[in-house]
């Protein structure tokens, strides 16, 4: 629920956003919000769109469930790729456990 909500922020103080919706579109700004199952196979559309050279090793690794040594790419909140800005977010509760959640798992995204 928190994310749609800030989802609609974040567009209103950006300016507007282009919602990346399905593979073949020029859309710059992706959102795991309500993408269910399929959330690892628009997140590799979507990143393919600004870098071809990616294999579907991204969406296995999306896919990979959470075990110490094994790779496991995680999926953030908002990803921007407009000409200019390039931003991610992780959106969690404002507390330390929180606050240390979004760290780790943005750690792993930034590689």
């Amino acid at each position: 629920m928190a994310e749609l909500i800030i989802k609609k922020h974040y567009c209103k103080e950006k300016g507007g956003c282009q919602e990346f919706l399905k593979p073949g579109t020029l859309q710059t700004d992706f959102f795991d919000v309500g993408m269910g199952f399929h959330r690892c196979d628009h997140l590799l559309a979507y990143l393919q769109m600004h870098n071809p050279f990616l294999t579907k090793d991204v969406r296995a690794q999306c896919l990979a469930k959470k075990q110490p040594g094994d790779p496991h790419f995680p999926v953030p909140d908002i990803i921007t790729t407009e000409p200019g800005r390039r931003e991610f977010y992780e959106i969690k509760p404002d507390t330390i456990d929180g606050l240390n959640k979004a760290i780790k798992k943005s750690s792993v995204v930034r590689g």
